[in-house]
Order: structure tokens, then sequence, then C-alpha cells
């Protein structure tokens, strides 16, 4: 009777083997591990993946003598994270939600203004007596005070929402760099071997920026050295 046997590897523990930089804002990147295998099935779990990882992407090669039965890519445990409560995602929504209810009182103070001077454009001499223009008067400028007064409060509410919802997709953005993919690769052989399992996969929200080192020689002929280190994002777990 077969057994299966369980390997767990961390992909911050291993070196990449290459990454190539597309101009699509994508990358591939190449890792390898070197696997010992017993007899019979292995499930090899390769968790600290980047979040960005194309889950269709996920190629497997290197296998030799072994036989590859199944590769599942996941991200965040396989759950969707957009209906988590702290979600970046889902925080965002709930602001848009409120963001939306104060657009939508605002009209309708606007919409409350508009009606109030159109009725009090249809009022004539023929129609109220002096004292109760008076009253209408004062009636008219204190709801008019008032309605102004709501709809800049509403307006602060809203920018502030704004704000706020724009400071969250900051996060978002710098969240999509975390490390929740994970990949689960099922094996087979039926001696036990040593192989060099090679991970092939691409990953999006990649961008990088060359510098360069100058090297020069004063007058004195003393050497100058000028140099910044090659910046990188999107590929967090990437050493």
């Amino acid at each position: 009777m077969s057994t299966t046997s369980t390997l767990r590897l961390n992909a911050a523990d291993d070196t990449i083997k290459s990454v190539t930089i597309f101009k699509s804002s994508k990358a591939e990147v190449v890792r390898q591990f070197s696997l010992n295998l017993k007899a019979g099935q292995t499930k090899v779990e390769i968790s600290g993946l980047s979040e960005s990882i194309d889950t269709q992407s996920v190629r497997v090669s290197g296998l030799e003598q072994a036989r590859l039965y199944d590769v599942v890519c996941t991200i965040g445990g396989g759950k969707d994270m957009s209906y988590v409560p702290d979600s970046p995602s889902e925080i965002i929504r709930l602001l848009q939600v409120k963001k939306h209810a104060l657009e939508s009182e605002k009209r309708v103070r606007e919409h409350e203004a508009d009606l109030l001077m159109n009725y009090a454009k249809t009022l004539s001499g023929e129609h109220v007596l002096p004292n109760q223009m008076n009253t209408f008067l004062e009636s008219f400028v204190e709801r008019g005070r008032k309605n102004i007064k709501d709809i800049a409060e509403l307006d602060e509410k809203i920018i502030a929402l704004g704000r706020q919802i724009e400071r969250e997709t900051e996060k978002g953005i710098a969240k999509k760099c975390s490390v929740q993919g994970e990949v689960i690769i099922i094996l087979g052989t039926d001696n036990p071997s040593v192989v060099d399992l090679k991970l092939t996969y691409v990953v999006g929200n990649v961008s990088w920026t060359p510098t360069y080192e100058l090297h020069a020689k004063a007058e004195n002929g003393k050497p100058l050295h000028c140099g910044a280190p090659l910046s990188c994002t999107g590929l967090p777990e990437h050493r």
C-alpha cells in the first residue's frame, strides 16, 4: 500500500534561478527546489509566494523519473480575500457605500433648495399679504441658511471619505506585494530519489528602474566611485 508524505517549503528560504521582466508590468520567475522524495506519493507545499502570482501560469519541470499528478495554485489559502472584513477591498467597498449615501443626500438637499427657490418665484403681491410676505421671507432665509449649512457639512464628509478611500487604495496596492501565494504539487515515484524541481510562474504589478555605477579617476589619480542600487518592486518574496 503506497503512502503519501508531505514536504513543506517556504519560497523565501530558496534563491531564485531567474527573473524575466516584461514591458507589460509582468515578470516570469523560475525557482528551483531540491527534493528528497520517498517511494509513493509526495505532497509538496510551497508557500511564501507573491500574492500577485497568476494562478493559471504555474508550470513544474525537472522531475526526471518522478511523475506529476496535480498542481494547484491558490492565494490567501484558497479564500476569497475580498470578502474578509479587514481586507482593503471590503473596507473600500464600505467607504464607497457611505460616500454614495452622502452624495445622494446632497442631491436631495440641492433639489430641496431648487424647489424652495422656484416656489418663491411664483409668489406675488396678488396672492400674499405684506405681513405674510415678511413671515415667508424670514422662513425662506432661515431655511436657505440651514440648507446651505447642511450641504457644506455633507461636502466635508464626502471629501473626508474620498481621502480615506485613497489611503485605503494605496494600502491595498502595497498589500498586493504580500506573500500569500501557495502552490501544492502532487508527485509520485516508484523508488526514493532526489529531484531538482523547477517551478515557473508569472507575477503582475512589477516595475523596475535601472541605475548605474560610475568609476573614474581624478587628476590626482585617486579613484572616484559613484553608484546606487537597482530598484525593483512587485516581487516581495524574491531574494
